[in-house]
């Protein structure tokens, strides 16, 4: 679904296109998602590769459960 040109990578783009710009299509949510690609974009390339959204998904779902238990 967030890979829209099926090439086993997630762009910025291809966030803003699944999930939108934020609140009124202002440019902050482009900065929102700029943040969070570099936070998941471990290698720096600009595209998310599988196992970088994978790990990312991993590191959430341990937190929730760590945060539930608490």
């Amino acid at each position: 679904m967030l890979d829209a040109d099926g090439d086993g990578r997630i762009d910025q783009q291809e966030l803003l296109n699944v999930f939108g710009n934020g609140v009124g299509g202002n440019s902050q949510g482009e900065e929102l998602w700029g943040e969070i690609m570099k936070d998941i974009d471990k290698d720096g390339d600009g595209l998310i590769s599988f196992e970088e959204f994978n790990s990312t998904m991993n590191e959430v779902i341990q937190k929730r459960a760590t945060f539930s238990q608490a």
